[in-house]
């Protein structure tokens, strides 16, 4: 395929930073089995849909590029901005998906795939919690 000659079509987004994210693991330490709740990391995605004439078919194709940024554990405090612009940079220069897509791709399809996506492939963590970052940022200072 060559993409040298791509045109961009739409750009979607999807975020599940304002959904539901509270969960829990099983967790095991020093041999005792804990229930760990928390609030695992908001996942950000931006799609965007191109178009190319395949000239081994003869027809033009459309595909699909997509981005994705996760919160880091340590952030507390995130953006919807700032997600959407990682994310975007991310399916500009790294994509985590590249796939054909249909002529009626849209941006319900594309929500739906995301969620699909974040649900089963994606390994989430919890945000820490503000005593969590201050237990992290003493070890380091102490350098172990």
């Amino acid at each position: 395929m060559d993409f040298l000659g791509k045109e961009l079509i739409s750009t979607f987004a999807y975020t599940d930073m304002f959904y539901d994210r509270e969960g829990g693991k099983e967790m095991k330490i020093n041999g005792r089995v804990f229930y760990k709740t928390g609030t695992y990391q908001a996942v950000t995605m931006v799609g965007n849909l191109y178009e190319y004439y395949d000239p081994i078919v003869e027809r033009h194709k459309r595909f699909v590029m997509i981005g994705m940024a996760k919160q880091h554990p340590c952030d507390l405090s995130i953006t919807r901005q700032d997600g959407y612009e990682l994310a975007n940079e991310n399916a500009l220069m790294n994509p985590c998906i590249v796939m054909e897509v249909n002529k009626k791709f849209g941006n319900d399809d594309f929500r739906m795939f995301c969620e699909a996506y974040t649900h089963c492939c994606v390994d989430r963590t919890f945000v820490h919690t503000a005593q969590e970052i201050y237990q992290i940022k003493q070890s380091k200072e102490n350098g172990e």
